[in-house]
C-alpha cells in the first residue's frame, strides 16, 4: 500500500470519490488518521467498472446485430 500524505478535499466530487474508494477498499485510513491507496483492491475495481462498460457497450452491440439478422437473414 502507498501512503496519501495531505489529501485535503477541495470539492464534494472529490470527497465523494474518496469516500466511495474508501467503501471498496481501495484507500484505507489507518487508526493514525493516515489514508493509503491498495493498488490490488484498484485493480479488482478497475476489472469490474471495465466488465460494466463492456456490458453497456456489448450488449446493444449484440441486440442490434440480432435485429439486423431478424430483419435481413430470416
Amino acid at each position: 500500500m502507498r501512503h496519501l500524505k495531505n489529501i485535503s478535499y477541495p470539492t464534494q466530487v472529490i470527497a465523494y470519490t474518496i469516500a466511495n474508494l474508501m467503501e471498496n477498499g481501495v484507500v484505507k485510513r489507518t487508526q493514525d488518521e493516515r489514508f493509503y491507496f491498495d493498488e490490488q483492491n484498484w485493480n479488482q475495481l478497475k476489472k469490474k467498472v471495465n466488465v460494466g462498460y463492456l456490458v453497456l457497450i456489448g450488449l446493444p452491440l449484440i441486440l442490434f446485430l440480432i435485429f439486423l439478422f431478424v430483419k435481413y437473414v430470416l
